[in-house]
């Protein structure tokens, strides 16, 4: 009888050590299946950083302290005079963009406008511009917000005198200077007329005053303009839009010089340089 006792004793031993083998092989087989990826910093991730998500806003625009939603409301200014108040308003069955107060928005940079359209500052009349969207070259530039795209040949550049906090400038600003190129961190050329000399000077330094009879220079022909005109205006040049160009157009050689004067619509007869080195583009009749 014991030896009968013993023997189901170890009979049940051996029927648990192979109940716990089976289990484990079933355990491994399970774990083996799973797919384990280990973290590893070759993985791609987003190329842009989050702030630049923000910089994009489809369907927005940045209006003073707020934001507008241009399905329903504009980014309308309800300053007086010279003075710039901006506060969405409902645009309303009445709507007309064509009639809306300078300095309005209706976009602020590229992605609230149709495919191959930007957001541009047009002059409109009596003064000021409006932001509309509409095909490049704008009639005044393009504008962007900070540290967004611009059209090619334009770079988005941070700028105070802008609602959007910015704006696009030529990709390769500067102007000739004499014999040198101003370019990069000294690209306006700040001209002495009484001394016939030029110096390279950065875009904040003082240059052109009433006391110092000196002329700046920030280009020199459309080449410098990323596809505007290079304005010739009193001492001074830059990069414009047609509807802006008021005083001329600076020129290097004739084909810097549009068909007509933007201003009187009169032929242009083709560019006179004079011995600074810079030129005007002459109508046929000077």
């Amino acid at each position: 009888m014991r030896s009968s006792y013993t023997g189901l004793l170890l009979f049940a031993f051996v029927v648990l050590v192979a109940l716990l083998a089976c289990s484990g092989r079933q355990s491994n087989a399970s774990d083996a299946s799973k797919v384990i990826v280990p973290h590893s910093g070759s993985m791609q991730s987003d190329p842009l950083p989050p702030e630049a998500h923000a910089r994009q806003t489809p369907g927005l625009v940045r209006c003073g302290d707020q934001s507008c939603e241009l399905k329903s409301s504009f980014c309308r200014n309800e300053g007086i005079g010279d003075s710039v108040s901006l506060r969405c308003a409902p645009m309303g069955p009445e709507f007309d963009p064509e009639r809306i107060a300078p300095h309005s928005m209706l976009c602020d940079d590229a992605s609230d406008c149709k495919a191959g359209e930007v957001c541009c500052q047009n002059p409109v009349a009596g003064g000021g511009v409006v932001y509309e969207c509409g095909k490049a070259p704008c009639g005044l530039r393009e504008t962007c917000l900070e540290g967004g795209v611009c059209q090619p040949g334009l770079v988005c550049e941070s700028g105070k005198d802008t609602p959007t906090g910015a704006h696009c400038v030529a990709e390769q600003k500067g102007a000739q200077c004499d014999t040198e190129r101003c370019s990069g961190q000294r690209p306006v050329c700040c001209w002495d007329a009484t001394a016939r000399t030029g110096t390279c000077v950065g875009e904040n330094e003082p240059c052109a005053t009433r006391e110092n009879r000196k002329e700046a220079y920030r280009c020199s022909s459309k080449a410098d303009c990323g596809g505007y005109f290079c304005a010739a205006q009193g001492n001074e040049t830059f990069c414009v839009g047609e509807g802006y160009v008021f005083m001329g157009v600076a020129c290097l050689t004739e084909a810097d010089c549009p068909s007509r004067s933007p201003q009187t619509g009169q032929p242009y007869a083709g560019c006179k340089v004079d011995d600074s080195g810079f030129g005007r583009c002459m109508e046929d009749d000077e």
